[in-house]
C-alpha cells in the first residue's frame, strides 16, 4: 500500500513529482523480493531484499533519501560534491552503495551510486529489468553474483 504522505515528502525532497512507474512498484511490490532473504548462506542475516536493496518501506525511504542529502560527497580528488537533487535513492548495497532513479528522466534506467569512486554507473535499463537481476541474484538456485550488478554499466559522472 502506498503511503501518500511519504510520496509527498519525497518529492518535496527531489522537487518533482515521483514518476508513476515507480509508485506503481510500491503499489504492487514483486511478492518474489518482499519475503527474499539476502543471504542463504547465512541464517543469522534476516533482512530481506525489500529491506535493503529495493526498499518497500516508504518511511525508510524518505529517511534515506535524507540521509544522502545531509552531507557533502567527497570524490578520491578531495571535491566535494552534493547528492544530484533528481536522483530519488529507492535502494541500496548495504555496503555503502545506493540504488537511485533519476525522477527528472534524463537517466532512465536504474543508477548505483558508487561510494568508493563516487561515481553514478546505470545498472539497469529499467525497473523491470533491475528487479529481474534482484530476483536472480538473490534467488536460492541462482548462480549470479553481486558482482553481475557491475557488468555493462555506463558511467554518469
Amino acid at each position: 500500500m502506498v503511503n501518500s504522505h511519504a510520496i509527498a515528502e519525497l518529492s518535496s525532497i527531489v522537487g518533482k513529482e515521483i514518476p508513476a512507474e515507480y509508485v506503481r512498484l510500491l503499489t504492487n511490490y514483486p511478492p518474489s523480493l518482499q519475503h527474499q532473504t539476502r543471504s542463504q548462506d547465512d541464517p543469522d542475516l534476516q533482512a530481506t531484499v525489500s529491506d535493503v536493496e529495493l526498499l518497500n518501506n516508504q518511511e525508510m525511504l524518505v529517511a534515506i533519501n535524507l540521509e544522502v542529502r545531509r552531507e557533502a560527497l567527497v570524490d578520491p580528488a578531495g571535491q566535494e560534491l552534493e547528492w544530484p537533487n533528481q536522483f530519488l535513492v529507492i535502494g541500496e548495497t548495504g555496503t555503502g552503495d545506493y540504488f537511485c532513479i533519476d525522477v527528472e528522466g534524463d537517466v532512465t534506467g536504474v543508477i548505483q551510486f558508487n561510494h568508493q569512486a563516487v561515481e553514478f554507473e546505470v545498472i539497469a535499463e529499467s525497473l523491470t529489468e533491475f528487479i529481474e537481476i534482484l530476483e536472480e541474484t538473490f534467488d536460492e538456485n541462482s548462480s549470479l553474483t553481486d558482482d553481475d550488478l557491475d557488468d555493462d554499466e555506463d558511467d554518469l559522472f
